[in-house]
């Protein structure tokens, strides 16, 4: 716990550690957390089965602390990340040229 506290998660302050700390003890058990990983794909190889093997064990199906866990990654690592982690994976469309014109128009204004 206390490697995904201070290195994974970067948390340093002693409330945040506390708080974290009792979330995932279930000490609050109306507390859920989603834990969200950015950018799979972009882990170096070496340490690419280390991950795999943490985000298995973090599935909510094994910790009751944990409502979901969402994973991004680019195309390539799909199936991979489907298969070590039993679960199909949602895909976003990428923008039309006219969605990407709509979505520029309605930002700048």
């Amino acid at each position: 716990m206390s490697f995904l506290c201070e290195k994974l998660l970067n948390i340093c302050e002693p409330f945040e550690k506390e708080l974290f700390k009792q979330c995932s003890h279930g000490l609050q058990e109306a507390t859920k957390v989603v834990l969200m990983l950015d950018g799979f794909d972009e882990i170096s190889p070496k340490y690419k089965e280390t991950v795999l093997d943490l985000l298995q064990d973090l599935n909510p199906i094994k910790q009751s602390w944990i409502e979901q866990l969402w994973v991004t990654t680019r195309p390539h690592l799909r199936v991979e990340l489907e298969d070590n982690l039993q679960q199909l994976c949602y895909t976003l469309e990428p923008f039309s040229e006219d969605n990407q014109v709509g979505f520029l128009i309605k930002f700048w204004h």
